[in-house]
């Protein structure tokens, strides 16, 4: 029997015997195997038991079956290093490339989240980290460069005016120091002055120095020279998506700031509080924060002050006769 008949009964052994001879087609016979050109009937010759052949097509060329087991035999005894470079060696070039580039960013990516978990818990060794008091951060404790400003404030200032940062709120007493010298370093560069508010008050309940209470700052436009100004670090306008909020432990160290600003002579005895809107066109210090401060008692909430010079304010005061109800 010739080896067209023999690739007939082959066929017709597969359950393809509703072929003719003109629809089966074979590209290569032998006494043991017969393997299909067409498409459609690979698949049922691959349920066949193969023991050896030449010319049969799997993956990406010719290869016989005797090869393949014998590849096999020897991929089983080597090690898991040698596996990787035989395996290697019969990948593309481009997919070599491909491996290498994703193996390169997975490492550059584990590498850095090593180094900022590890540098998130290290608080650099020239940062003190325990201040004059527990809620007061001086500048020195802050490591502030030097002031580069001397205008003097007056003695007994009238008003304090409360304002925010707009900026990210910190809530760890190490974020609050880079918070403050992220400031200072912004408003150098491109202001050329130091930071505009004589206080900061961080969501960890620290007061942070920034030109303290002898110095004119420069956060509410026509109204430095009489006032101090206290900000909060963060962003209090409620119609952000996410917004900043006041915590009590913040109002506390407001007092406790305000209070000591009034013993030791900073800040006028009658001395009046106001949010920056109150004297400028802005929404500082943003609703969550001007929603607390209308509540307490030395707060103006018949904004008085606004349109008069600081001249004037100060000559109010100095003649004692500032009260809720009476304009300067």
């Amino acid at each position: 029997m010739d080896q067209s008949t023999s690739c007939l009964e082959q066929a017709s052994e597969m359950g393809l015997s509703n072929f003719g001879p003109e629809e089966i087609r074979f590209d290569n016979c032998s006494s043991e195997v017969c393997v299909p050109l067409r498409p459609h009937l690979k698949r049922m010759v691959a349920k066949q038991n193969v023991l050896k052949s030449s010319g049969i097509h799997i993956g990406a060329k010719y290869v016989s079956v005797k090869q393949n087991i014998e590849q096999i035999a020897v991929v089983h005894d080597l090690s898991f290093c040698q596996y990787i470079c035989h395996e290697a060696k019969r990948t593309t070039k481009l997919e070599r490339m491909i491996c290498a580039a994703a193996l390169f960013i997975l490492i550059m990516v584990i590498v850095i989240l090593i180094y900022f978990s590890i540098n998130a818990n290290i608080v650099p060794e020239d940062i003190t980290t325990e201040a004059s008091q527990d809620w007061f951060i001086g500048r020195k404790e802050w490591l502030a460069k030097e002031l580069n400003t001397t205008e003097i404030l007056h003695e007994a200032i009238p008003l304090v005016v409360i304002s925010h940062t707009v900026s990210p709120a910190c809530y760890t007493r190490f974020n609050c120091v880079a918070a403050v010298k992220s400031m200072q370093s912004y408003y150098l560069t491109e202001y050329k002055y130091d930071i505009p508010y004589n206080f900061l008050i961080g969501s960890d309940g620290g007061v942070y120095e920034g030109l303290g209470w002898n110095i004119v700052g420069s956060h509410t436009l026509g109204y430095n020279e009489c006032t101090i100004g206290v900000a909060f670090i963060g962003d209090y306008r409620e119609g952000l998506p996410s917004y900043s909020k006041i915590t009590e432990l913040q109002i506390q160290r407001v007092h406790q700031l305000l209070k000591e600003g009034v013993e030791h002579g900073y800040l006028h005895t009658h001395f009046k509080v106001l949010g920056a809107k109150d004297l400028r066109p802005t929404v500082s210090p943003g609703a969550n924060v001007i929603n607390e401060i209308e509540k307490w008692a030395n707060y103006d909430h018949k904004n008085v002050f606004k349109g008069h010079t600081c001249n004037q304010i100060l000559d109010f005061f100095q003649k004692k006769i500032v009260t809720s109800n009476t304009n300067p």
